[in-house]
């Protein structure tokens, strides 16, 4: 046609992607280069020359206007034919130029020739299989004139489950020999399965037919597609992509991957005409998306280069982009955890799940945005390393999974708990942010603080492993996380502080009404009672009552320190009186005459309810009420006892069968670390 060009081989499709990465469109001068190549994906130049044949018979005169025979044979094929291609074709066509343009006609020896190889070629490939199923579809339209026909096969949109899609279409392909024209699909279906319910805010049958395992949608040399069974093969995403592309071109192929799930996610359902993808690439990122950087020269092409992340619906000037299935099972799998790690126990119920999401991502939830009709079919599919579903009755349950602590990361957690209160002890109220938390553990201890020595990945794993010890919160003022220990450890915590101001006061004794000020000069921040949940300073300094208490100053009560060394008498008094109980339990009455009997003065009860309760619990009052060790004293007693009887050291690989043939059982509250608790424990 007139233009200078040269045919070159290069050693591989690889090759030919990088050749033309570097050199398609470069300029030599004031010309550029142009590179088209021949990949084993194009059809072969026999079935083009039908295609061109079967074309051309079907019009008047067997001659059309060039442009206009390239657009009708794009509309029809849904592939290009280049003018260089014509020319090469003279043993059958002509293209001439005359007054009105250039034109091209059939050579009159084809005009009255109808071959089957010529005419049906288009239309059928290896294994006799059509574009249209012979037994249940009409084929095209013949009403429709030649200049009009295309063979574009557009799917309904359906709202169906993929249990449900795979039987019917598994039937359907049984019954087809194993392969099955997509644009007859919707007829076949109601021919043998029933009627195919449209909906107008479903999902694209197409696409739900490619996320169906045992199944795939496969492209025919002349165009059309098809549906065959497929065996399932689990495929590495960077391997496959590393196998079909040029090396130095990996990169930016999962460059571009990335960019179009970020782009396509913005678009209603994930979805998005062919034809708008370049403007919109574009408008999203700001610049040109040049195909020739990925080593293609068509979009199409690029396209089919990565069939995990995109996929082609329909045919034509009809076709849509849409996210492939399991692009979009892997982004549901990311935003699934971003709801879950929200919620403060790390699982939700499918009922409230809509609402967490919204919340969490600002975005209604529609599970047609991830390219299925049933949450169910997304959910069998998310990986269980990622997150745990389980189902009891009606309720489903999503959580994200927990590795179990060994037993020595559970006691470096224990260790951990202590050194949380020891560093928090000296920021005001006990509170530090959440960001700080690292640098000042290191400048406090000397050491880094490894998430992985506990057992956890991620640090607010960890905080969330002592909820008795520390709470982890969002300040509404500066909205940074913040890092609190609970009020129970505060209280110690600023019982401590009080006592040694207390201490250092003349007499030991200082008014209540100088507390405040003489306690903001030693720590350096004022104490204040609200953040302690109390309303006053005096209430406050009731709940410091194992450390200090308040007594009548005439003028203003003072505050003083309690007398340690009278409540740790009262303590040992009880304890032994306790220990010689069978089960460390006496009724009230009999505590106090049994006390009152040994020791010449009656207990003080209300001494025992405040400051013993680590120690002692007291249930009722007097008349039915009883009083008895807190369990790891009562086991503390039995293994006093059993070290007695053993004449002072047993071996610890011999204690527990020790411990039964002695006790006859393990006491399910003798078995506890702390408090009262009932759940049993190593």
């Amino acid at each position: 046609d007139g233009n200078l060009a040269a045919t070159l081989r290069v050693p591989s499709q690889q090759d030919a992607q990088y050749a033309i990465s570097q050199l398609h469109r470069k300029k030599i001068g004031a010309k550029r280069i142009i590179i088209s190549y021949v990949n084993h994906n194009q059809p072969s130049p026999e079935l083009k020359r039908s295609k061109v044949i079967a074309l051309l018979h079907e019009v008047p005169g067997k001659k059309l206007p060039l442009f206009k025979f390239r657009e009708l044979y794009e509309k029809r094929f849904h592939e290009t034919i280049g003018v260089s291609e014509m020319y090469n074709m003279r043993d059958i066509i002509t293209v001439s130029d005359n007054s009105t343009g250039r034109m091209v006609s059939l050579h009159p020896e084809f005009r009255h020739i109808h071959s089957p190889v010529l005419t049906e070629s288009a239309d059928e490939i290896e294994g006799n299989i059509s574009r249209y199923c012979k037994e249940h579809s009409l084929g095209p339209d013949e009403t429709i004139g030649w200049a009009e026909r295309d063979q574009n096969a557009s799917l309904p949109n359906v709202n169906m489950t993929l249990r449900a899609l795979a039987a019917s279409i598994h039937s359907l392909l049984q019954s087809h020999s194993g392969s099955l024209p997509l644009a007859s699909l919707v007829e076949c279906y109601q021919a043998q399965i029933g009627p195919l319910e449209e909906y107008e805010d479903g999902v694209p049958l197409e696409h739900l037919v490619s996320c169906l395992p045992g199944v795939c949608i496969l492209t025919a040399a002349v165009g059309f597609k098809y549906i065959q069974w497929v065996e399932n093969k689990v495929t590495d995403e960077a391997e496959e992509l590393a196998r079909c592309i040029s090396p130095p071109l990996v990169g930016q192929l999962a460059l571009f991957s990335r960019e179009l799930v970020d782009l396509l996610k913005t678009f209603p359902h994930c979805r998005l005409p062919f034809s708008r993808f370049i403007p919109a690439y574009h408008h999203h990122f700001g610049r040109q998306c040049r195909v020739a950087d990925y080593g293609f020269t068509k979009l199409a092409d690029l396209f089919d280069a990565l069939p995990h992340i995109i996929q082609v619906l329909g045919d034509g000037n009809k076709r849509i982009l849409t996210l492939a299935h399991k692009a979009q099972i892997k982004r549901f799998s990311s935003d699934l955890l971003r709801v879950l790690k929200g919620q403060p126990t790390k699982a939700i119920t499918l009922e409230v799940f809509p609402s967490a999401y919204e919340k969490a991502l600002t975005r209604p939830w529609n599970v047609v945005d991830y390219g299925v009709c049933d949450v169910e079919d997304l959910l069998a599919e998310v990986s269980e390393t990622t997150v745990i579903v389980t189902r009891s009755g009606m309720e489903t349950t999503i959580a994200i999974p927990k590795r179990e602590q060994t037993p020595e990361e559970i006691e470096r957690t224990r260790q951990f708990a202590a050194e949380v209160v020891e560093l928090l002890r000296h920021s005001p109220q006990c509170k530090m942010q959440f960001n700080r938390f690292i640098p000042a553990y290191h400048h406090h201890f000397g050491r880094q603080c490894r998430v992985a020595d506990y057992g956890f990945s991620k640090l607010i794993e960890l905080f969330e492993a002592i909820p008795d010890i520390l709470q982890v919160y969002d300040d509404d003022e500066d909205g940074e996380k913040q890092l609190q220990l609970v009020e129970r450890e505060r209280i110690k915590v600023l019982g401590d502080q009080v006592s040694a101001v207390v201490k250092g006061a003349p007499h030991q004794a200082i008014r209540i009404s100088a507390l405040t000020q003489v306690f903001t000069r030693y720590y350096g921040y004022s104490l204040k009672p609200d953040h302690y949940g109390s309303n006053s300073l005096e209430e406050l300094i009731g709940k410091l009552r194992n450390h200090v208490k308040m007594v009548d100053g005439g003028d203003e009560p003072i505050v003083n320190l309690v007398d340690r060394g009278y409540v740790h008498e009262v303590m040992l008094k009880a304890r032994h009186l306790l220990w010689n109980e069978p089960l460390c339990c006496l009724s009230l009455d009999k505590f106090v005459q049994s006390y009152a009997e040994c020791y010449n003065h009656p207990p003080n009860l209300e001494i025992i309810k405040r400051d013993l309760e680590e120690v002692l619990t007291i249930e009722g009052e007097t008349d039915g009420g009883k009083i008895c060790l807190v369990p790891l004293q009562i086991f503390a007693r039995d293994l006093l006892t059993l070290l007695h009887e053993s004449g002072g050291r047993m071996l610890l690989l011999n204690f527990d069968t020790a411990y039964l043939d002695r006790f006859g059982t393990w006491r399910s509250s003798s078995s506890q670390g702390q408090g009262n608790k009932e759940d049993s424990c190593p």
